[in-house]
């Protein structure tokens, strides 16, 4: 279906010489929740095919009534370049089974610019509700300012074809589950890099907590990769042996925690002396490599709750991020698990300047949504509630929370989602506690000054009885 989409959008794309902006309209049920979401948001990145149609009735025709509590029926309005070289769409009427709906697709991962969110009306007879919200979107003709260089990285890569692209910049920007579908329909449909797509499906897999698929596939790869790829540069081994430790590390198995460990310093083992990498861009990969490395092992002693020798792999990965030009990403992705280890240790306040750091970084480079900044709210949640700042602990859990409902594959993660949903609770149930105390103490006074009246009472009456009988 991709390649479909692809092949008509070249096709279409000679019939648009000249830059000329068409509207898109598409209409839909929407969840309360997921209508806030977009109106925190300055992009929105689809993660499925997007239907639309030129015919503004048919998308309306899509629109839900209207739930005061839960459904919002919303118009999706497209305002489109016909020329853009970025991201793909077609024109499917004359392939369609239904012409009439003039219908346009574009692809997953297609970025768009929020432009503004009002509120109109319609008119349809089967609907008993007459408003509903409109969502302008832009189509991004060029990506955000935080994502060029990303993809950038992408398109250079030749030997990648459009899909794999896709895949990759997927799953940078935190779409796990599209990075998924697209390595599989590399995998399944086209054949091409057969074994990357294996290893590809393996990344998305541990980052989607699917630690047994991931750790499998990891296996795979390393076979295939040993007995057709001897010769690939020592970073193809590196990430490998890296993504299984990883995968491994996520199942919190004892077992599973030593054989992470192994992988790990099988994956430095891959890696040359930074000195001896004479170009600058290896040096700085090798230096990513270290740091990864060292903070993932970090990570593994904290699950095995060694926090001191944890505490030491992360400065380790933190001094090869000092060799790193100035506001690289993994300086900040590493504060996110080593302030965790420094929260087990009581070092709130280093934990919290860690996570903020984290935080404000991500949220300037990032979309909303991203795992990343779900990640570190969360972080910064448990941070907080250990300092007994109730409120700020619960703001950050939330925010956490509702980036976490906008990602599929977290629904495949019950216990997860019931975790977080206890926290939430447990940090509720602490900021009543207070009133309750201040009652209970209330309480307490009340019935003390009682006894004392009580107590006085009795006492006048004795004296009062000994005066009478001295009389």
């Amino acid at each position: 279906m991709y390649q479909g989409i692809q092949t008509l959008y070249i096709q279409q794309q000679h019939q648009h010489t000249d830059a000329t902006f068409t509207t898109y309209y598409r209409g839909q049920r929407m969840h309360v929740e997921e209508l806030e979401l977009i109106r925190q948001n300055k992009y929105l990145s689809i993660n499925t095919f997007f239907s639309t149609s030129t015919d503004r009735g048919v998308a309306e025709a899509f629109l839900p009534p209207l739930d005061q509590n839960v459904v919002q029926p919303v118009l999706f309005r497209l305002r489109v370049n016909t020329v853009n070289e970025i991201q793909p769409f077609a024109d499917i009427k004359t392939c369609s089974n239904f012409p009439d709906e003039n219908e346009t697709l574009f692809i997953p991962g297609t970025i768009f610019l929020i432009s503004t969110i009002t509120e109109s009306s319609y008119e349809v007879k089967t609907h008993t509700s007459s408003k509903y919200w409109i969502v302008d979107l832009e189509l991004c003709n060029t990506h955000p300012r935080e994502l060029n260089t990303t993809f950038e990285y992408f398109n250079q890569s030749n030997n990648l074809s459009t899909l794999a692209k896709l895949a990759g910049f997927s799953r940078h920007i935190g779409k796990y589950d599209t990075a998924h579908r697209c390595y599989e329909t590399l995998f399944l449909e086209t054949g091409k890099n057969c074994i990357d797509s294996i290893f590809g499906m393996a990344q998305t897999a541990c980052h989607m907590n699917h630690c047994e698929t991931a750790i499998e596939l990891s296996e795979i790869a390393y076979k295939l990769y040993s007995i057709f790829y001897k010769d690939k540069p020592w970073d193809i081994f590196y990430y490998i042996h890296q993504g299984w430790g990883l995968a491994l590390l996520k199942k919190k198995e004892t077992k599973s925690l030593d054989l992470a460990l192994k992988q790990l310093e099988k994956a430095l083992c891959c890696l040359p002396e930074p000195s001896t990498c004479v170009d600058k861009i290896r040096l700085q990969q090798c230096h990513e490599c270290y740091a990864l490395g060292y903070a993932i092992i970090g990570s593994i002693y904290r699950e095995m709750q060694e926090y001191p020798r944890s505490k030491q792999q992360y400065d380790k990965a933190l001094r090869h991020c000092s060799e790193l030009p100035q506001g690289h990403p993994y300086v900040y992705y590493l504060y996110i698990p080593f302030g965790k280890t420094l929260r087990i240790m009581k070092e709130y306040n280093q934990a919290i300047d860690y996570h903020t750091q984290a935080l404000n970084f991500i949220e300037n480079e990032y979309l909303f949504g991203h795992y990343e900044l779900a990640r570190v709210h969360r972080a910064l949640g448990l941070d907080y509630a250990e300092i007994c700042q109730y409120e700020l602990a619960l703001k950050h859990l939330k925010e956490a929370v509702a980036m976490y409902d906008t990602m599929e594959w977290m629904n495949l993660l019950p216990a997860r989602k019931q975790m977080m949903a206890e926290e939430i609770e447990r940090i509720q149930n602490m900021l009543t506690m207070p009133v309750l105390m201040e009652k209970s103490e209330k309480e307490k006074s009340e019935n003390s000054l009682e006894k004392k009246m009580v107590k006085r009472k009795i006492t006048k009456k004795i004296e009062k009885e000994k005066r009478r009988k001295l009389q």
